[in-house]
């Protein structure tokens, strides 16, 4: 690829994380965030020296700035993460396709940091919920995390004979 195809695809890649961080879905934004930049670095080492050594210095400066602006929001998620406070909503429309539990919750794990897992849902009554809780289940237990506890919290059956 060339140095303004690369920047091209990098900022395509920088809008959408700018656009996810907007959005509240930090980790999906960084993972945008360090993409870009990594096209934004190819560019940059495809320029030869002895050309444009303005817009290269310039180029070089916005990238460090986005690298910082990535590192902190690393930093952020991470301190979430620890405190436990980390919230992050998914939205899926009903008969969407493509969410698998690995595709959805795997790079939540792919960390390998992820002792324990706790899941509030009140309607895990029926067959079929028990069965898509024990697939979630099977991808937690086959992630690279050493979860040791999964905690189900549901709610009460009103029709219990």
């Amino acid at each position: 690829m060339t140095s303004n195809s690369l920047i091209e695809a990098g900022s395509i890649v920088m809008l959408r994380a700018i656009e996810l961080e907007k959005q509240l879905k930090f980790t999906e934004s960084l993972t945008c965030y360090e993409e870009s930049i990594g096209l934004f670095i190819k560019a940059l080492r495809s320029i030869p020296d002895n050309t444009q050594p303005e817009f290269k210095d310039r180029f070089r400066l916005k990238v460090s700035e986005y690298i910082t602006h990535a590192e902190k929001l690393k930093e952020k998620l991470k301190k979430e993460s620890e405190n436990g406070n980390y919230h992050e909503q998914i939205v899926i429309e009903e008969g969407a396709t493509g969410y698998s539990y690995k595709k959805v919750f795997g790079r939540f794990l792919e960390d390998g940091t992820v002792s324990k897992v706790w899941v509030e849902d009140p309607y895990i009554r029926n067959s079929y919920q028990i069965e898509n809780f024990s697939h979630f289940c099977e991808v937690i237990v086959q992630s690279v995390s050493k979860v040791k506890n999964i905690y189900l919290t549901t709610g009460e059956d009103a029709q219990v004979c």
